[in-house]
């Protein structure tokens, strides 16, 4: 599914789902239905990936 939305451009469903997926944010149950998981452990994620992103542009 695509879904248009501001400026002209798209937005897929699909990909949208895969980049949660990618981030550690989302991902499927055992019955194959998509969730978000809960936001302290979204929090935990997220904050681990920017410190290593971090580490690794700075090169400390």
């Amino acid at each position: 599914m695509v879904v248009p939305v501001l400026y002209g451009s798209t937005f897929s469903l699909s990909d949208a789902r895969a980049r949660l997926e990618r981030l550690g944010l989302a991902g499927r149950d055992a019955g194959n239905h998509w969730q978000a998981y809960p936001l302290e452990q979204a929090l935990v994620t997220l904050s681990r990936q920017y410190l290593r992103s971090l580490f690794l542009t700075t090169g400390q």
